[in-house]
């Protein structure tokens, strides 16, 4: 089996790289996708980025190797889920770097899988606070400062599951859809500032959420749900990674309101 991204990377800084002297927000830093994205962001010449997560030793970890790289950091703990984190993380970005040229909104939860007849109204709330009315609320707090700044960069990250829903899923596909809908709605408020709105979407990524609910250590299992992908395997969180820092960079100067599916041609 050839190498994946994931193994290939070498965690090497690129002088002049995609995101060359610029500043970074991302949720979710911890670990899967945030994690990989505040790495290779900092592996395409980020001067500095500002991670949030709730898993505390999780960020710590992160904030070590970041500056290893030779990379400022600044962390913050918290849960997106609390109304007032992003307006704690904006701030933050000011008084470490003087603010952010990107954000990257991309913690989410799964939530308990139940049929929508049978749900219950707090599992449906805390899915739709968490992945939807948090991604809300960052916007709110980001987009000015990016006005101000005079142009930037928000991906939000949603879910291939909006183009191809499963049973039980209610709350997450709809949280996910929101997402699209609100970020649809950005891009054309905020393109007339300089200010660039996308989504990217991934499908089933080896991440440690998608493998504690998926498959565990299940080798037959996971080739199961591998099987309907055409690429034959699950993505590498650095592949999602690298959609997200190519929509943040001057690549992807002219693309607003677009959403990028990552999932290996299985909702194509």
């Amino acid at each position: 089996m050839p190498d994946t991204p994931e193994r290939m990377n070498t965690g090497r800084t690129h002088a002049g790289g995609l995101l060359a002297g610029q500043v970074v927000l991302i949720t979710g830093a911890a670990s899967g996708i945030g994690r990989a994205t505040c790495l290779l962001a900092r592996d395409e010449g980020a001067r500095g980025i500002v991670a949030t997560d709730r898993d505390g030793d999780g960020l710590s970890t992160l904030e070590t190797e970041l500056k290893a790289g030779g990379t400022d950091v600044a962390t913050i703990l918290g849960d997106v889920g609390d109304a007032e984190l992003p307006a704690r993380l904006v701030a933050a970005a000011t008084d470490a770097f003087g603010g952010f040229d990107a954000a990257v909104n991309n913690a989410g939860i799964r939530g308990t899988l139940a049929p929508i007849a049978e749900l219950d109204d707090a599992v449906f709330e805390e899915v739709i606070n968490v992945n939807l009315r948090s991604v809300y609320r960052c916007l709110r707090a980001q987009l000015p400062h990016l006005y101000a700044r005079g142009g930037g960069s928000v991906v939000n990250v949603a879910s291939a599951t909006i183009f191809g829903v499963s049973a039980g899923l209610g709350p997450y596909a709809a949280s996910k859809m929101g997402v699209l809908g609100l970020s649809k709605v950005a891009s054309k408020e905020a393109g007339r500032h300089n200010v660039r709105v996308n989504v990217v979407a991934p499908g089933r990524t080896d991440t440690p959420l998608f493998r504690s609910h998926a498959f565990g250590d299940s080798p037959e299992d996971a080739a199961a749900l591998a099987a309907p992908i055409p690429l034959g395997r699950f993505a590498e969180p650095v592949e999602l990674a690298q959609a997200i820092v190519f929509l943040c960079s001057d690549r992807a100067s002219f693309i607003n309101g677009s959403t990028l599916v990552v999932d290996g041609g299985r909702t194509g």
